[in-house]
């Protein structure tokens, strides 16, 4: 086939359709895509004489023929052929997100070329690499979590286990605590450590027989069940009783802990993510508390044809989530800070800096740490407003096994409270007087990708860098000059994301940057075969950046690399300067897999030192 904006009587488009399966791949090329109004958005265009498009235009065809002519320079059954259709590559364009499917981590070098050369609004996703490479000779390590408590490493490098001082636990999830997550660490004015994250216990859900009319928590009453047995879910955020626990350590490496506290917080509701920030002596813990809405699904899913993805009728009915019914993350961002020793676990009452309610009515949220201005000394803390599928709180209670109407206002996509049509984005909060009164400034946005979870540092030119979590395989970034007013447009980094927290900072004396990051774009797939690790988050790893932009890095540590059908989370990093030469890593480690996701002893949160003294 020739696509039609290019020439059909070229010899590399006739080359090409020799060599392609025809409609029998289900690949067929729209017209061009045209960016009319320079907002990312795109319109079909059959026919423009734009000296522009034009030039764009002879640009895409000469590197269709530099394809093809690498195609023709092989042997005429080449061993690896052009398989489009397997890695996704989208035959409905539906605006510039959805056309820019394509699993970049295992396509050949022809592959990416061509889906480049077929797609010129997908451009933005060419600096983004599969893996950061590093210039020291890092191995990666695979752990084996089966049965063992503690992590065996099957292959290391010498460098990497001098780099790396220790990896210590200190929370592991038993039989009372299933969900640990989003850790937060600061170093206190005695020069210990302390630590907080967000926690639940075990979701149990009765295994012999339908819930029945037992309750929102799904723990009795079923009719023909056996209430009596159950067993425990896998690691679920959102739930009724979400609270969030702390710990000091009890040296000044981190490796020893106190055993947790809850955090005495007076909530109705789930809490999430954690920020703590020291000031002189006092401890602030920002939070944000969900507000009256849980998350929804369809009380009767769409079915949909086998891959592919189908949208849900604007009529159909929603119904709480299942077992539970779940809090949806976000909601009002709040503050409580210490009185006294925080030992002592007591803490002022929590104050409001921005509500639901604020700004159109969207859940807000936070998740990476404040950064306090060397010049103004003003407070900057990242937030994001993000919208799920959500009904309030009391309303469509029927759950999707039942029979019966939830109601006619229960009806999808339907303005609410929970559903107002508010816009998400990213920004940040400013305080000027030290946590007293704060201010959103910004309003971040891409069109390719939502950015959230976004994370900041101070470059010694007084901007603000922030960069984010993104849906299409790589970090995305934007500069302020004017502590959050205004930002420079997102633009990728040459960094991988697999759609999960990172987190930045800025390393003292000298400001060079600092990323935690799972070094991975998506799926971890074989080149022709099966999911080797799906819905995998691994490969977590650190770099460095010494350029004062944040534009060039080189990985420096790897922390984790394992990966299998058990889906290991190894995620969602904070870190906290220790010394000029050592950092403190947190993060997350657990399994979706049900089978280690229930038995194993090695998931919680974990605290790694990292030593500094070769790198900086």
């Amino acid at each position: 086939f020739s696509p039609p904006f290019f020439n059909s009587s070229s010899t590399s488009s006739s080359s090409f359709k020799s060599r392609s399966r025809g409609n029998g791949d289900g690949f067929n090329i729209q017209e061009k895509k045209i960016d009319t109004n320079g907002d990312g958005l795109f319109s079909s265009s059959k026919n423009n004489n734009n000296k522009d498009n034009n030039k764009e235009n002879e640009e895409n065809l000469r590197a269709l023929e530099e394809i093809f002519l690498e195609e023709e320079s092989q042997s005429s059954v080449s061993a690896d052929p052009l398989d489009l259709q397997f890695l996704g590559l989208q035959s409905s364009l539906g605006g510039a997100s959805s056309s820019c499917k394509f699993q970049f981590e295992i396509a050949s070098w022809r592959e990416t070329r061509l889906f480049f050369a077929l797609h010129p609004e997908c451009r933005h996703l060419d600096k983004c690499e599969s893996e950061l490479p590093s210039q020291t000779t890092l191995s990666k390590q695979v752990f084996d979590s089966g049965g063992g408590g503690g992590s065996s490493v099957d292959s290391r490098d010498e460098k990497n286990e001098m780099i790396i001082k220790h990896s210590t636990y200190v929370k592991r999830f038993d039989e009372d605590l299933r969900y640990a997550h989003m850790a937060t660490i600061a170093k206190m004015k005695d020069e210990r450590m302390i630590l907080l994250y967000q926690a639940a216990p075990a979701a149990k859900k009765d295994v012999g027989g339908s819930d029945g009319g037992g309750g929102d928590d799904g723990n009795g009453g079923g009719d023909g069940g056996d209430a009596t047995y159950y067993e425990y879910k896998l690691a679920t955020e959102g739930l009724q009783d979400q609270h969030i626990e702390y710990t000091q350590s009890k040296d000044l490496e981190g490796k020893r802990w106190t055993p947790p506290v809850k955090l005495p917080i007076y909530n109705d509701a789930a809490v999430w993510s954690p920020v703590v920030h020291i000031d002189n002596n006092q401890v602030y813990v920002f939070y944000s508390e969900s507000t009256g809405c849980k998350k929804a699904i369809p009380c009767k899913p769409p079915q949909c044809p086998k891959g592919e993805v189908c949208e849900v009728d604007s009529h159909a009915e929603m119904c709480h989530h299942t077992p539970k019914s779940l809090w949806v993350p976000g909601g009002d961002i709040k503050y409580i800070k210490s009185i006294g020793d925080p030992a002592e676990n007591k803490w002022t009452k929590a104050v409001t800096i921005l509500s639901q309610d604020e700004g159109g009515g969207i859940p807000k949220v936070i998740a990476n740490s404040l950064i306090v201005m060397k010049k103004t000394g003003h407070w900057v803390l990242p937030y994001w407003r993000e919208q799920q599928n959500a009904i309030e709180d009391g309303t469509c209670t029927r759950k999707p096994e039942f029979k019966g109407s939830s109601g006619p206002d229960c009806r999808w996509n339907k303005r609410s409270r929970c559903m107002t049509g508010a816009q998400p984005f990213s920004g940040v909060l400013v305080s000027e007087n030290r946590g007293k009164t704060w201010q959103p400034r910004g309003q971040i946005t891409q069109s390719n990708t939502s950015l959230i979870e976004g994370s900041i540092a101070e470059l010694n030119d007084g901007r603000i860098i922030q960069v984010f979590r993104t849906r299409v395989g790589c970090l995305y970034k934007s500069y302020s000059k004017d502590e959050g007013k205004s930002w420079t447009e997102p633009e990728p980094m040459p960094v991988p994301n697999p759609n999960s927290k990172v987190f930045l900072m800025r390393l003292e004396p000298n400001g060079e940057l600092l990323l935690a990051f799972n070094n991975m774009k998506n799926q971890y797939r074989s080149r022709r075969g099966a999911t080797k690790c799906r819905a995998c988050r691994t490969h977590l790893h650190v770099a460095i950046s010494r350029d004062g932009d944040g534009n060039e890095w080189e990985t420096i540590a790897r922390l984790e690399d394992e990966i299998g059908y058990e889906a290991p989370r190894i995620h969602y990093p904070y870190m906290a300067q220790k010394d000029a030469s050592s950092v403190l890593v947190a993060y997350t480690r657990f399994y979706l897999g049900k089978r280690k996701g229930l038995t194993s002893l090695d998931q919680g949160v974990k605290v790694a030192e990292i030593d500094l003294k070769s790198i900086v």
